[in-house]
């Protein structure tokens, strides 16, 4: 499966996108110019170039959103979202994708 990776840099992002590679995906990541990605050169992540609240450089508001733009427009049929804490915008995020003709769909994965 074609998967993208936004926040692939950072933490969660990266060992997300380590293990979609390590079960054959493939991984193609969203990076800010400024982005630290060296501890991930070994993996064959294709990575783009692109700033979340910079609707240009994604194709197509705020972070989430024009994420979910950029993925209608795409055709992609399914979201993943997870976040850190510190963002507190998914609730609107959520209102936005059942305004748009989303359905809520909830997934808990618990390991074993």
């Amino acid at each position: 499966m074609r998967t993208v990776v936004t926040g692939a840099s950072g933490l969660l992002g990266s060992n997300l996108a380590i293990e979609l590679l390590c079960q054959g995906h493939s991984v193609r990541a969203t990076r800010r110019a400024n982005s630290r990605v060296a501890h991930l050169a070994g993996f064959a992540i294709d990575w783009c170039d692109a700033d979340l609240a910079d609707a240009d450089s994604l194709a197509h508001v705020d972070g989430t959103k024009h994420v979910l733009s950029a993925m209608r427009e795409a055709g992609a049929q399914r979201l993943i979202h997870s976040s850190g804490p510190a963002d507190v915008a998914i609730a609107d995020a959520l209102r936005w994708l059942q305004a748009h003709g989303a359905r809520r769909e909830t997934r808990v994965s618990v390991p074993a």
